[in-house]
């Protein structure tokens, strides 16, 4: 995990997770780059449309707010190397193209809760570049959170599927790093037992993780998310981690993403792995 990404526009979650951003890659000895991705705006005048600014405008906006950023966390950090890009265009794509051009290793962004209907309608770039990012982990740090050593770690895992051994890998080395014990968290329904698949696939899961200090635990709740955040208020974790799963166009429609819903409901950052 030697590149870090954090995109940002500028914004108060935004500003939040550089800063999370910039000491996680102090922490690790990794680069880490801002990216601030805009557009055009634009007003109606009749039938035409005409740009409130220019791109060179926002573009050299743009370069001053990241340069600032860049001096204000070198400042900081002395030791921390700051890169900075600005782009025009949509965020979920131009960070989606920078992360396989520059072969950026983690996604540092910010998110909001900001209630139910901007949590399945709106959605947000955070949960969308987990979607999005097939081969790189998301950080998700919700706007309260602040920075603290990631001693104790859930990992949210149904033990329904198999995962690839890689899966782990981001996860294992945040682990190793911080020497944090890793709790693999597995929600079941109340009255729900332990079925043949359930416990093969744990023993994998048990063998991928053998490398690192894990301990497995059963949980009962009918609402997996809310399962989740007792555990994590329980036993006082500071980082929770997923398995962002890629669904089918009808899944999609009718089920929630518990990736997703985690996204918008924890207060301790969210780790979004890749199958």
């Amino acid at each position: 995990m030697k590149k870090i990404l954090a995109p940002t526009d500028f914004s108060a979650p935004a500003a939040n997770a550089v800063d999370y951003a910039a000491k996680f890659a102090d922490c690790l000895k990794a680069e880490l780059t801002l990216l601030n991705c805009c557009h055009i705006p634009v007003m109606a005048t009749g039938e035409t449309t005409l740009p409130v600014i220019t791109i060179d405008e926002l573009e050299k906006e743009s370069r001053r707010a990241l340069d600032a950023e860049r001096k204000r966390l070198q400042g900081m950090y002395p030791g921390l190397k700051v890169d900075t890009h600005c782009c025009v265009g949509f965020a979920v794509e131009e960070v989606a193209s920078h992360v396989k051009q520059f072969g950026i290793d983690l996604v540092v962004m910010g998110i909001t809760g900001a209630g139910k209907f901007s949590e399945l309608v709106i959605g947000s770039t955070a949960t969308a570049l987990v979607q999005q990012l097939d081969c790189c982990p998301v950080l998700i740090i919700p706007e309260e959170a602040r920075f603290e050593e990631p001693h104790r770690i859930a990992l949210a895992c149904d033990l329904k599927e198999v995962v690839h051994p890689e899966c782990f890998d981001s996860l294992k080395e945040v682990v190793s790093h911080f020497g944090a014990d890793l709790n693999v968290v597995s929600v079941m329904k109340p009255g729900e037992e332990i079925n043949v698949e359930k416990a093969a696939n744990g023993i994998k899961v048990e063998h991928l993780l053998e490398d690192v200090n894990h301990t497995l635990h059963f949980t009962e709740e009918k609402d997996v998310v809310k399962g989740i955040e007792d555990f994590v208020e329980r036993h006082k974790v500071n980082m929770v981690s997923m398995v962002a799963r890629k669904h089918n166009f009808v899944d999609r429609i009718f089920h929630e993403s518990n990736t997703k819903k985690m996204a918008f409901h924890t207060h301790v950052p969210l780790l979004a792995l890749h199958e």
